[in-house]
């Protein structure tokens, strides 16, 4: 196999898995790496992909993919393997994505190189910053074309206001394609120059998009739970207990120091605004609201 190849199937385990699920891979494998580890918890997402991917081939990938269900809304376009709706496919998706970049780059010429160089120097776009940045145009169209021809993603939807995205292992292509790299990198140094000389940084802006990727992290961990464990977790929910919680604790920590960590984590989530009792019944007092 080769490097080429190996890498896209590193890139391709990493989009489709968690790190819980690379780790049974990796033990099922019985690959060395993963023998170090007591949890998928402790694995370095990157390296774990890697060392999976240097043991496979395309017989053994495809037995994976039927026996560990991928992340249902995970897309993955590459030059060798497709991934759409939890189905990976053997052909890829670049000579696809040449045709549809060509077919816009004759229609809308230089306003496409620019729409697209955009959102490779952004994680993620929306209209307006786009049409902020490309002023002349208004890029709806385009951005409407790129997501029906199936080059961009959405990558964030609420009601009418959507945010896309290029997916990874697409940029290469793109920047060939569209003889995009040279201008990239000189309009990311033109940026830093210009913040050095004005010293100027939205940091609302900046703390924005640092909410944004946080949402977007703990919506894409609470669709994986929904869709892979809610009814373990559930389970889990209804016999939690904090005696569970002391025994769990105490076994890391022994029985003295655990204190210290089930104190800490009971005033963490004791929000409630509660009476306080005692072995005679009620007190009259509460325990007011803690943000301890």
């Amino acid at each position: 196999m080769s490097i080429d190849k190996m890498q896209e199937i590193a890139e391709l385990l990493k989009k489709a898995y968690s790190k819980l699920d690379l780790y049974r891979i990796g033990i099922g494998l019985k690959i060395p790496y993963f023998n170090q580890f007591s949890s998928g918890w402790e694995i370095d997402e990157d390296e774990a992909s890697r060392q999976i991917a240097s043991f496979l081939d395309d017989n053994t990938l495809k037995r994976i993919f039927l026996e560990h269900k991928p992340r249902e809304w995970v897309v993955f376009w590459g030059k060798y393997y497709t991934l759409e709706d939890g189905i990976l496919s053997f052909e890829g998706s670049w000579n696809r994505i040449c045709e549809g970049i060509h077919l816009l780059k004759g229609k809308y010429g230089k306003n496409l190189k620019s729409l697209i160089q955009l959102l490779l120097s952004c994680r993620e776009l929306d209209l307006e910053t786009a049409k902020t940045a490309l002023k002349k145009v208004d890029p709806k169209k385009i951005l409407s074309e790129l997501e029906e021809l199936k080059i961009i993603i959405v990558s964030y939807k609420s009601g009418e206001y959507k945010e896309w995205a290029l997916p990874s292992e697409i940029e290469p292509l793109l920047k060939v394609e569209l003889d995009l790299e040279k201008k990239t990198i000189k309009s990311t140094v033109k940026e830093k120059i210009s913040k050095t000389k004005t010293q100027q940084i939205d940091y609302l802006q900046d703390e924005l998009k640092k909410i944004k990727d946080m949402d977007h992290e703990f919506n894409c961990y609470l669709h994986d739970l929904i869709q892979s464990r809610l009814e373990s977790t559930i389970k889990f929910g209804k016999n939690f207990n904090i005696k569970f919680l002391a025994n769990y604790l105490q076994n890391l920590f022994g029985p003295i120091l655990y204190f210290d960590s089930l104190l800490s984590i009971t005033q963490q989530y004791s929000l409630a605004n509660i009476e306080m009792a005692h072995s005679h019944g009620k007190t009259g007092k509460r325990t007011g609201w803690s943000l301890a």
